[in-house]
């Protein structure tokens, strides 16, 4: 039987009373079981104070720097009071990452404390709305219960959607202000009217505020005209007036960037041509398709969606349509995008996979009776279901947060840390200390000629530093030097041994110890001001302690 909305209450009719009683009951609760699922799945490993990503621990600390500075009163000075909290804690990206989602975490943060778990909770609320919000929006577009079902369980179950699932990422807060969007557009081959051209203008604008990669939302309007030959659009004011406003919204942005020296911008192009820029993105992108669904699926979703978009013929309404604008304008943008990564194409892969359950459910429907059309694209979807949630390990890292609660107390003291695991230390320094006495210095933002046993003696003396923490990781296949090895080799005089802690992670990158010293001559009047380069900024930072 396929799961139409139509065929479930045909179908229900022809049951015994209480069984099509559960039957409409378990289709018209399914979104919600579903979500209720991924949101209690994504909570995985929420243990202890530790990230696994680096850029979750600034997005952790971005909602925690929200939350102090209305704490502290501090919303009419967001500059001065940012240059402060940098200074002590420094693990912002801010304006690199868009404002949104850490405006949504600082919430949940005064809810339940600055912690970990708030932080994990937040994602995993938006992993649950993205889950409603896609299984509506296939069901508004189809009327099909069993596409929405199959699509559902196969995106969020897929390993990379698992992977920003189970951290502070900011792939499904962006996700729930785009499907929002989408939703808008789900009717646009009725028309477009202003109200919705509005919302969707609204809703995309604040998902590329969440993340500046939503940003190929602007064009899947136009895409949809193109591909579905819905010219009369374009002689409707709607469309112009809502993209003029979504183009209102992303420029705001840009404004807030420029004033950075245009942090993040360089993601656009780094001056590379914009032919070499696509062959090697494509070449990258085919490759991760390859990884999570094998080489033969891959390939199959590939020809679905070229299928679809080359051998439509008629102008009569396609349901395909707006999934097929969506993956173009997806695609095209992140094709010729400097900057890359796995975790973009996230933001097309439930599209292409409604195009390829879609058509392989009108072939079932050629080959099998009415009632076993579900047969295939089920097993399919469960298939996909116990091999991603069967194989995809839990992610997890320790040592940073076990260090700071060996050396963080709520005196004044000054620690310098070197490491990439910088940001899960400065996390939990702000949980043990959130009066913020405690001053972090980080290892990567110096000069490397400070690593040398003479000037780092006199650097750690004249800024009087407490402690200092060495990272040594093996990245195989081959020792990965940094320069703070050297001290670990042959401290200076200065430096009194503490302890060493195992680090370890899921990612073998970060196996390896955390070395904590005792400095012993720190100035009794350290200087207090330090200038770090800041390469996102593309300048200076002048950190005042």
């Amino acid at each position: 039987m396929l799961l139409t909305s139509e065929a479930v209450k045909n179908s229900a009719t022809k049951l015994p009373v209480e069984t099509a009683s559960v039957l409409v009951r378990v289709v018209r609760f399914a979104p919600y079981i579903l979500a209720a699922f991924f949101l209690l799945w994504s909570l995985r490993g929420v243990t202890g104070n530790e990230v696994h990503v680096p850029d979750a621990a600034r997005h952790l600390m971005n909602g925690v720097f929200v939350h102090d500075m209305v704490r502290d009163g501090q919303l009419t000075h967001p500059l001065g009071y940012g240059k402060f909290y940098y200074s002590r804690l420094p693990a912002l990206s801010m304006p690199y990452h868009p404002p949104v989602f850490p405006l949504i975490e600082s919430l949940f943060f005064f809810v339940f404390g600055v912690n970990l778990f708030a932080a994990r909770l937040a994602v995993a609320l938006m992993v649950a709305v993205s889950v409603f919000l896609l299984y509506r929006l296939i069901v508004a577009t189809h009327g099909s219960h069993l596409l929405a079902t199959v699509s559902v369980l196969t995106f969020f179950s897929l390993s990379i959607s698992q992977y920003v699932a189970t951290d502070v990422m900011l792939e499904f807060p962006a996700m729930v202000f785009m499907l929002a969007a989408l939703y808008s557009l789900r009717e646009l081959w009725k028309g477009y009217p202003l109200l919705r051209g509005l919302l969707f203008a609204l809703l995309a604008a604040i998902a590329v505020w969440t993340k500046q990669q939503t940003v190929f939302l602007g064009l899947v309007p136009f895409f949809y005209v193109i591909i579905a030959r819905r010219w009369r659009l374009l002689a409707d004011k709607t469309i112009w007036i809502s993209s003029a406003l979504f183009g209102a919204g992303v420029l705001a942005l840009l404004y807030i960037s420029m004033k950075f020296n245009g942090a993040g911008l360089d993601q656009v192009s780094k001056g590379a041509s914009i032919f070499s820029i696509f062959i090697r993105n494509v070449g990258i992108y085919a490759g991760y398709f390859q990884e999570w669904f094998g080489l033969v699926p891959a390939i199959l979703l590939g020809l679905a969606f070229f299928a679809a978009l080359f051998m439509r013929r008629s102008k009569e309404e396609n349901p395909n349509d707006l999934y097929l604008a969506w993956v173009a304008a997806a695609l095209i943008f992140h094709l010729l995008l400097d900057a890359y990564d796995e975790r973009y194409l996230i933001f097309l892969i439930p599209a292409l996979l409604v195009i390829g359950y879609s058509i392989l459910i009108n072939l079932c429907r050629r080959i099998l009776p009415p009632a076993r059309v579900w047969y295939v694209p089920g097993l399919v979807a469960l298939a996909w279901l116990i091999i991603n949630l069967s194989s995809t390990p839990v992610e997890f890292l320790h040592g940073p947060s076990e260090v700071a609660q060996s050396i963080i107390s709520t005196k004044p003291d000054r620690v310098l840390y070197c490491g990439r695991t910088n940001g899960n230390f400065i996390f939990t320094t702000r949980t043990l200390d959130p009066q913020l006495h405690t001053v972090v210095l980080r290892g990567d933002k110096l000069p490397e000629s400070i690593f040398t046993p003479e000037e780092f003696e006199d650097f750690a003396h004249r800024y009087g530093i407490n402690y200092i923490v060495l990272e040594h990781t093996l990245k195989s296949p081959k020792d990965w030097t940094m320069p703070w090895d050297s001290l670990r080799l042959q401290p200076t005089p200065s430096m009194a041994f503490e302890r060493e802690i195992q680090l370890s992670g899921s990612d073998a990158e970060y196996n390896g110890e955390l070395r904590i010293y005792r400095f012993t001559n720190p100035s009794i009047t350290p200087e207090s001001t330090l200038k770090l380069p800041i390469p996102k900024i593309k300048g200076d930072f002048e950190m005042n302690f």
